[in-house]
């Protein structure tokens, strides 16, 4: 069950900042993991569970990265 008060739940409230600047879940996931040159496609899915929560506590990295690739 997802906790709606976790961090990675108000972290994907976030993210309408990414829809905001019209980039998908892909073009995320490719600024986030530069070295993985299919992230657009196979990571796009952990972008979706950090938006909607379903990771409870993303990795402090991970978050500092998609703070950086939406500016």
């Amino acid at each position: 069950m997802d906790n709606p008060d976790s961090f990675g739940a108000m972290f994907g409230r976030l993210m309408v900042e990414r829809r905001a600047k019209r980039l998908t879940q892909g073009q995320i996931a490719a600024l986030v993991w530069p070295g993985d040159s299919n992230a657009e496609h196979t990571r796009k899915g952990d972008i979706s569970k950090i938006e909607t929560g379903k990771v409870a506590n993303p990795h402090t990295t991970t978050v500092k990265k998609i703070a950086d690739a939406l500016g």
